[in-house]
């Protein structure tokens, strides 16, 4: 068969060298496209592991939140700690780790977990009355405690605490208040308890 071939007037090329570069082209393109296309798929499968151990992180993690946004009714107090009443309700729960009892201001742990304890209790007491909370589980005390004297029944206080520690099965806590005078009167507080992920 005879070979016909094209000559490129504008720049003396012939026809055949033109369309061999092309082809030489479509060939790149073509193996850059489809290993542009393997790594699309690597990222893709990378993201849906990714949303799956998210997920997974979203459905095990428990939050509860309990205290009062009214004044509650005075308590009587002395230098031997006794309960404190700080809740009125359950303000927000999400997940089944934590169980609020409201009547008995306590929190129920629902199975073995790390968590976050967090939150503040506002105060009203007569002036220069030294006032102290302490978490306590399962009625013994744990040692974390904050103390702050107080300026008088028009000047509540505010006594916050944070911490994070191991908690087991049916662990209950509990808040308990100490104070060098006789009565405190509790005006809002909060109490946060959340799973923390390890």
């Amino acid at each position: 068969m005879t070979s016909i071939s094209y000559t490129n007037i504008a720049n003396k090329e012939s026809g055949l060298s033109a369309r061999n570069k092309i082809n030489l082209l479509g060939s790149s393109v073509a193996s850059m496209s489809s290993e542009l296309i393997s790594e699309l798929n690597t990222i893709n499968g990378s993201l849906v592991s990714l949303d799956t151990r998210v997920d997974t992180l979203e459905v095990v993690k428990s939050l509860l939140a309990a205290g009062t946004n009214t004044e509650l009714a005075p308590q009587s107090v002395s230098d031997t700690p006794t309960k404190l009443i700080f809740m009125s309700s359950e303000q927000l729960k999400c997940g089944t780790k934590f169980t609020s009892n409201v009547l008995n201001n306590s929190i129920t742990i629902g199975s073995n977990v790390v968590a976050s304890i967090g939150g503040s209790v506002t105060i009203k007491a007569s002036t220069g009355n030294l006032v102290s909370i302490e978490m306590y589980v399962n009625g013994i005390a744990t040692g974390s405690i904050n103390s702050m004297e107080a300026q008088g029944t028009s000047k509540p206080i505010s006594l916050t605490y944070y911490g994070v520690a191991n908690f087991n099965a049916a662990d209950v806590i509990t808040l308990y208040v100490s104070s060098t005078g006789s009565s405190i009167q509790i005006t809002k507080s909060s109490f946060v308890i959340e799973e923390k992920g390890c």
